[in-house]
């Protein structure tokens, strides 16, 4: 298996998640220090996706 240079990794580890995510179509809303929207995977009435801007993390 190829492995992926370090520098396309560190590229995409800059990408800030929390635009991808609300550029395919979820609306992500404030809770605390993170934001939280509805999964896409699934049909759901509260929110389950969680994001941690400051961790660039899900």
């Amino acid at each position: 298996m190829a492995r992926i240079a370090d520098a396309e990794l560190e590229r995409l580890k800059a990408v800030p998640l929390a635009g991808l995510i609300e550029a395919s179509g979820v609306k992500l809303v404030r809770q605390g220090a993170d934001l939280a929207g509805l999964c896409p995977f699934h049909a759901a009435d509260t929110p389950s996706l969680k994001v941690t801007p400051s961790k660039n993390l899900l």
